[in-house]
């Protein structure tokens, strides 16, 4: 099915679930493509996707009247608008379509851009108009007209590429569309200073995917036309832990935006078992690659993102994902794990990320996240799988909890964390650290004997240094366990029997304040 869309990305700071490709509405079911008509919300490349009613009316708001025209001065019949206020957090998402559509909005300061549909018999053309200095001060017009728009033409130096997907990024906006589609750019007014834009364009080869983009400062420009060169292109190459043998696996870099380090949305390649998937990608932003697995076509049951990274122009690189120990990750340095904020103690975190220590998400059969005060249970709650937005209960020392069980694999079966923290009436970041398991495996799997498990340590910013760390093994699924030693980073394990190892540590900080982290099955131990 051929796509235009709309997303907006606002910087909460939040964590969540992730965008690139089709992103889980809920963590106990597969996304459908619906879920593409959203808004986003999140920031350094981990997302929260929550839905929203189009179209409500919020109290105290002004009445703005939209009105579109497509490109031969008509009123379209496929629009989509997304309209954001970065500094309130306060967006709506617009699908309604036609001359005139009435909305309530708040007064203030806004980027609005909106994607405009022109059918012409079978062909069907899409304008971005970008608008972003969107100020509501009262009742207002504000006029979308496809006409101002120019087109893009964006190409890549390889003579078998075939265009697969492209975007048009501005500001907290995201426009996609799939495959060949003609699309047109086009803004109103003046951009402010500081406001930067981004297209970028994946094609297919024969066998290779090229992915390429362009960054602009100063917003979006009326028509854009690109070109790049061998040389502006680094090599990936990505084989993978594979899921259910009859599942569908698709892999595939997503591009990073460079003004707010949030990863995008792009097209994934389905890839068979035992292949390696080979990409060029332009070196000028920085990229993340996702994998998936799943069973329904429009839909997954994992899916793991890695952490951003630049490559070299020129250079080959290569990487396996989705690789055990599958845990508990806060998916960058930029992300804000655990913070207050107003009256609310909001969690975020990955509970299944894989042992790249990005962004990872499973179905699950439950989950559950817990807060107590001094002791004592005050909510519980969090319609996603390490995600909650609980009451906080004044000053005191709290507890957060969060697990989740799944069955989409035999690893990873059941993950588990809990942090201690002091929490005043201070907004802001709290006290957060994570250890990551990162030993070296085949197959997701170690041998009987002595066994080395480095370890990582990810600590919010602000958060004390660690001064303690305990770990321990089971080989029973977590009913008993056993001290191993921790020297220079590392975990020391005696890989008892074949089965299955279950791995869980502990650290207190400089400040007293604790994490802990248990995933049950880790990883296989074979003979």
């Amino acid at each position: 099915m051929r796509t235009a869309a709309i997303a907006v990305s606002i910087g909460l700071a939040l964590g969540a679930i992730p965008v690139a490709h089709a992103a889980p509405g809920v963590p106990d079911r597969a996304p459908t493509a619906k879920d593409r008509l959203v808004p986003i919300l999140g920031n350094s490349g981990v997302m929260a996707r929550q839905r929203v009613t189009p179209g409500v009316r919020m109290s105290g708001g002004d009445d703005v009247t939209f009105r579109f025209l497509d490109a031969n001065g008509q009123a379209p019949t496929e629009c989509y608008t997304a309209v954001i206020n970065d500094l309130t957090d306060q967006f709506f998402f617009l699908p309604e379509c036609g001359a005139e559509v009435h909305k309530q909005i708040p007064a203030g300061h806004y980027e609005a851009s909106a994607v405009i549909a022109t059918k012409d018999g079978d062909h069907t053309k899409y304008a971005v108009i970008s608008d972003p200095n969107f100020d509501v001060n009262g009742a207002r017009v504000a006029t979308f007209d496809a006409r101002i728009a120019k087109p893009v033409d964006v190409r890549v130096p390889f003579a078998d590429a075939k265009r697969k997907f492209s975007a048009v990024h501005v500001g907290w906006n995201m426009a996609f569309f799939d495959e060949g589609m003609d699309v047109s750019i086009g803004h109103i007014g003046k951009s402010p200073k500081g406001l930067d834009a981004m297209i970028t364009a994946t094609f297919a080869g024969a066998t290779d995917v090229y992915r390429a983009a362009w960054t602009m400062k100063g917003g979006l420009p009326t028509g854009f036309t690109g070109t790049k060169k061998p040389e502006d292109f680094a090599t990936m190459r990505t084989t993978f832990v594979p899921g259910p043998a009859d599942a569908k696996h698709e892999v595939g870099m997503v591009p990073v935006r460079p003004w707010d380090n949030t990863s995008t949305y792009d097209y994934l390649a389905p890839v068979k078992i035992g292949a390696e998937l080979v990409e060029h990608v332009t070196a000028n932003v920085p990229w993340v690659t996702d994998f998936t697995f799943g069973h329904n076509p429009e839909s997954f049951d994992v899916f793991t993102e890695t952490p951003p990274s630049t490559l070299t122009a020129g250079a080959q690189h290569r990487q396996r994902v989705n690789q055990a120990v599958h845990g508990v990750a806060s998916s960058s340095p930029d992300t804000v794990a655990i913070r207050k904020k107003g009256d609310k103690l909001r969690l975020g975190v990955s509970l299944f990320s894989d042992s790249r220590g990005g962004s990872g998400f499973s179905a699950t059969t439950a989950h559950k996240t817990t807060l107590f005060r001094d002791g004592v249970k005050i909510g519980e709650g969090g319609k996603y799988a390490g995600f909650a937005d609980l009451t906080w209960a004044g000053p005191g020392s709290y507890r957060y909890e969060t697990e989740a069980t799944q069955d989409v694999s035999d690893l990873s079966t059941r993950v588990s964390a809990a942090w201690t923290f002091q929490a005043s009436e201070k907004d802001g970041p709290l006290p957060f650290t994570v250890v990551g398991f990162e030993p070296v495996l085949t197959d997701d799997a170690a041998k009987v004997g002595a066994f080395e498990v480095p370890l990582s340590f990810r600590r919010q910013a602000g958060t004390p240094a660690v001064k303690k760390t305990e770990v321990e093994v089971s080989f029973n699924e977590g009913a008993t366990w056993q001290a191993v030693k921790v020297v220079g980073g590392k975990a020391f394990v005696n890989n008892a029997k074949p089965g299955f190892a279950s791995l869980r540590a502990k650290t207190v900080d400089a400040g007293g304040n604790t994490s802990e982290v248990t995933v049950i099955k880790a990883y296989r131990v074979v003979a």
